[in-house]
């Protein structure tokens, strides 16, 4: 499988870097959150890939907390997107100063909660940090799903947040589905295979939907002017 990594690994920086160079011509100041996740991401990449090509040379231990280690830092900023995306969502709303407290209180409750649970131990540094990644990543599937009922039920659609919220989903999905499968897998590497080419393929859709939604900015509607103007005026009266 040496030959999908890489091939994933390739298509996502590709994605990456577009979906920078979008984000760069402007976008960036409106959600200044997905660009930051999104300059972590490729750093993070280009650090678990020269490790995984053997660019750089580490110990076995050192590769293992290195690659949860940033799982971890990216499931935090995406966890931290979705809230902002929501906070977005509600910029025309009297309760959005409310709503914001109150998501990043729940945000740092959940992460303190889930430390509290699995609590870092020496020798399983590994497992404590999957079991607080996928508890950051079932909170932020459960924000995206309310963020997307919020997006739906407001007359006035906002068509980027939309496409934005819906790759989250579809990322969220397949990574529930790929790991769903990884776990039933056990001696099949068949199911193994499936589950890795459905978790890395909704990664790449993700990376994709995003660059599409950045790539031009968002149409703007045109405000109807009070009285059109005529393209042939009557003609003025002259006195006799």
């Amino acid at each position: 499988m040496f030959w999908f990594h890489t091939l994933i690994f390739g298509l996502s920086l590709v994605l990456q870097v577009l979906l920078l160079n979008s984000l760069r011509k402007g976008a960036y100041r409106e959600y200044a959150f997905i660009f930051a996740y999104s300059v972590v991401l490729f750093v993070t990449t280009v650090a678990d890939g020269s490790v995984y090509l053997h660019v750089v040379s580490l110990p076995i231990q050192s590769r293992k907390l290195l690659f949860y280690s940033n799982d971890a830092v990216r499931q935090f900023m995406l966890f931290a997107v979705v809230i902002s995306l929501i906070d977005r969502a509600l910029k025309d709303n009297p309760i959005r100063n409310r709503i914001r407290y109150l998501l990043i209180v729940a945000g740092f409750a959940a992460i303190f909660v889930s430390w509290e649970l699995h609590p870092l131990s020496e020798g399983r540094v590994g497992l404590q940090m999957v079991e607080i990644t996928r508890d950051l990543s079932f909170a932020s599937v459960g924000l995206t799903l309310l963020l997307w009922f919020m997006l739906i039920a407001f007359r006035r659609k906002d068509h980027q947040l939309l496409m934005i919220t819906g790759g989250l989903g579809l990322q969220f999905t397949g990574e529930a589905i790929g790991q769903s499968l990884r776990q039933l897998s056990r001696d099949y590497l068949v199911i193994l295979a499936i589950g890795n080419v459905v978790a890395a393929g909704t990664h790449l859709l993700r990376l994709y939907v995003w660059y599409t939604a950045f790539r031009k900015p968002p149409l703007k509607e045109k405000e109807p002017t009070e009285r059109p103007l005529e393209a042939f005026p009557q003609p003025a009266q002259f006195r006799k």
